[in-house]
């Protein structure tokens, strides 16, 4: 179970580019007027190279060096952006006073939110002598595979300068390493693991779960959100959220009604389909993998991604309670 600390000191440095990720929300929102969200097709990346010492040269310059390349699918800009430009775009920034400006989240924290770093990495990027933002821009209507390039850029600047990267959207720090194992290795044919990509974190409240995951606005569309969720069906549950964002992050959307067909035999990415038939149980049930689940646009809670959320709803399910229409659902879709 991953721990979030939602109130993560950052200067007005940090709240100023803030305040521009929130574009992406906002696109989301509007489209709610219309019964339907992320109409919008913005969507920023927030990534974050703390080095653990301090470079021999110029990081931005080297950051540069990578994207002035022929093919390379942004373009470099030198100011930074308050909506969207209209050709995927980057702009980075170094910042020489971490502990002002972007200091991580303490080790504490890092302890349930990082990969590959151990506890001494952990204590050193608290000293981090500097790190480069790099502030990415795409339009997903255009595909996604421009996320594959800033994710290969990212890493290729940790490995140069021995660095530890952080996504800001899933609050995750990881080493070089598991970036590459879990972000970079996910993508399939130009299709990405949505779940390699996002977070899920659970918060517990009279012994049911809340469920919601952190990160699917870097696709410009909503969160996913679970609520009274028994302990038992954590599991399945978190099964169904991340078969619910890779449909979505695939291209699926939901009817006028709010409805989401899911079909896991469906499913693009080869890799995530075969990881969800692992979970189906034994049987001859023909409709296993198939179900219609329906979403509630919601506005976030406290300590949630800054992003509007699809609330699973069970309401139309058998049962007297949340956790048994739950379970009904989660049998239907997955077998008994």
């Amino acid at each position: 179970m991953r721990l979030f600390n939602s109130v993560v000191t950052r200067t007005l440095f940090f709240l100023a580019l803030a305040l521009t990720s929130a574009v992406a929300a906002n696109g989301a929102a509007s489209a709610a007027d219309n019964g339907k969200a992320g109409a919008s097709d913005d969507a920023v990346l927030d990534f974050v190279v703390y080095m653990l010492e301090k470079p021999s040269e110029d990081v931005r310059k080297f950051a540069y060096g990578l994207i002035d390349v022929p093919n390379m699918k942004f373009i470099h800009l030198d100011k930074n952006f308050e909506t969207p430009p209209p050709l995927p775009s980057v702009f980075t920034t170094y910042i020489k006073d971490v502990k002002k400006d972007y200091a991580p989240p303490p080790p504490q924290q890092l302890e349930y939110s990082s990969f590959g770093v151990n506890a001494r990495a952990r204590e050193a990027v608290q000293n981090s002598p500097g790190a480069l933002l790099m502030r990415f821009s795409l339009h997903v209507s255009n595909g996604v595979d421009p996320m594959l390039e800033a994710e290969k850029t990212v890493e290729a600047v940790a490995l140069k300068f021995g660095g530890l990267i952080w996504d800001e959207y899933t609050q995750e720090l990881f080493s070089p390493m598991d970036w590459r194992a879990r972000r970079i290795a996910s993508w399939q044919e130009g299709v990405p693991a949505a779940k390699s990509q996002t977070a899920i974190s659970a918060s517990e409240k009279d012994g049911l779960l809340r469920m919601t995951t952190f990160g699917m606005q870097k696709f410009a569309l909503p969160d996913i959100c679970a609520d009274n969720v028994p302990q038992p069906s954590a599991k399945r549950m978190e099964a169904l959220i991340s078969l619910v964002s890779q449909t979505l992050v695939e291209g699926g959307l939901p009817n006028d009604k709010g409805e989401l067909a899911l079909d896991i035999n469906k499913l693009y990415h080869h890799g995530v389909k075969k990881e969800f038939a692992s979970l189906m149980a034994g049987g001859n049930d023909k409709n296993a993998g198939r179900a219609t689940i329906q979403l509630q646009l919601v506005e976030p809670q406290q300590g949630d991604a800054e992003n509007y959320q699809y609330l699973l709803s069970f309401a139309s399910q058998p049962g007297e309670t949340p956790g048994q229409k739950q379970a009904h659902f989660l049998s239907g879709l997955f077998g008994k």
